[in-house]
């Protein structure tokens, strides 16, 4: 599902959890859903598509069947500048 780019961050819903995260140069981005804090590996990796999973340079993606307390991470795939 799409989700929406406002609030940031994750956002609990009736449905699920909306997440959003700003990232302007990133060309890609995944997010990891993981089971337990010590787990080596996400449970679920959701690629964001370009075309329906960002707003300007916000990415976003609403999950359903989650909850609060979801342990998450994101991927983001891009160039990299250091000296910038």
């Amino acid at each position: 599902m799409p989700g929406s780019s406002a609030p940031i961050g994750p956002t609990v819903t009736a449905d699920g959890v909306n997440f959003s995260v700003f990232s302007q140069r990133a060309t890609g981005m995944d997010l990891l859903l993981f089971d337990g804090p010590a787990d080596d590996a996400p449970s679920r990796v959701l690629p964001l598509d370009r075309a329906t999973n960002r707003t300007g340079g916000y990415w976003h993606v609403s999950v359903p069947g989650i909850r609060a307390g979801q342990l998450y991470a994101y991927r983001a795939r891009g160039p990299r500048d250091h000296h910038r």
